[in-house]
């Protein structure tokens, strides 16, 4: 409190810091956010075999599809990047929260 809110690159960088850490846990092997949207890429269906990412689809299920193209992918429609990453940020704590 005594230097006051960190510069807008720290708060970025731990942002970053922590969607990667979270897409390792989940096995989330590629992200992108951009003002397209946004897509969480999974390495295989057995990524999803905890639980937690299906609850989480369910949940956000206004802001996200799931889709099994290729790998299992979360498709984001929030159309900010900087709101899509804070929305990957909340959507992969819920699922690893929800996971058995």
């Amino acid at each position: 409190q005594n230097y006051g809110a960190p510069p807008t690159e720290v708060c970025n960088l731990a942002l970053i810091a922590r969607l990667k850490n979270l897409c390792r846990k989940k096995e989330v092997i590629k992200l992108v956010l951009d003002k397209k949207g946004g897509a969480l890429t999974f390495k295989d269906l057995n990524s999803l075999s905890d639980g937690g990412v299906l609850q989480a689809a369910e949940k956000f299920k206004d802001s996200v599809a799931l889709t099994f193209t290729t790998n299992p992918q979360v498709l984001i429609s929030i159309f900010d990047a900087k709101k899509a990453a804070l929305f990957a940020l909340e959507f992969l704590n819920f699922a690893s929260e929800r996971a058995n």
